[in-house]
């Protein structure tokens, strides 16, 4: 398979929103050629990141419901019980 050519990036166009600093790392941390990409640790040293006072930044809030999956697959057993149920005892009423 052959590379595609040279496209255009886009990153600085459609988040002209963001600070210059963090467009910055966003557009060296998202460089396609690995070799480019910055460490880690160069990564934390960007002076946009060095702004930051940790303790000032609020802890995230993770979801702590289920996973949608495990959530979406109880509803369906328990439509498809319910269902067989229903069917089960419309059969016993016509008997």
């Amino acid at each position: 398979m052959r590379p595609r050519g040279h496209s255009s990036r886009k990153l600085r166009e459609k988040f002209s929103f963001l600070p210059a600093q963090a467009l910055d790392l966003l557009d060296l941390l998202l460089q396609l050629d690995p070799t480019k990409r910055p460490t880690a640790s160069h990564a934390l040293n960007h002076p946009w990141l060095i702004r930051v006072e940790p303790e000032l930044v609020p802890p995230l809030k993770l979801p702590q419901d289920q996973d949608c999956h495990e959530m979406w697959s109880k509803r369906r057993r328990q439509q498809v019980r319910l269902s067989l149920a229903s069917s089960t005892s419309q059969q016993i009423e016509r008997r």
